[in-house]
């Protein structure tokens, strides 16, 4: 079926067979697609640059809490081996203070007990001449 001349089918075909042409369009047209092509380059160049920033971002945050976290890691075994030394040291006096040998002039010493037959000295020292 073919179309007739001033029909819409007519001028559709005409216009699908016809080349664009850009001086058939005005200046102020070719102005308004050139403006929206770069406006539209420029949104998208900015979403890019605001996609970038953001995972940059939180790049950076996740970074840090990770470098606070190792920071709060090694604190915590060193707190632990302090720990673990001292409950060595600890376990060690307990040891010591169960063993007579070692408890016996121990509180002598610091309580000033003597056994019978002793004698206790307590010997201060005398002030160097001139002061």
């Amino acid at each position: 079926m073919t179309a007739r001349r001033g029909s819409l089918r007519f001028k559709v075909k005409q216009l699908a067979r016809r080349p664009l042409e850009r001086a058939a369009s005005p200046v102020w047209q070719r102005r308004l697609t050139r403006w929206t092509r770069f406006a539209s380059r420029l949104v998208i160049a900015g979403i890019v640059v605001a996609i970038a920033a953001s995972f940059s971002a939180q790049t950076f945050r996740v970074a840090a809490e990770n470098y606070r976290l190792h920071k709060q890691i090694v604190s915590a075994e060193r707190r632990n081996d302090a720990l673990v030394a001292d409950s060595a040291r600890l376990q060690r006096d307990i040891v010591l203070l169960h063993d007579p040998d070692y408890l016996v002039p121990l509180i002598h010493e610091q309580l000033g007990l003597v056994k019978p037959h002793e004698v206790f000295i307590v010997v201060t020292p005398t002030p160097a001449p001139g002061k």
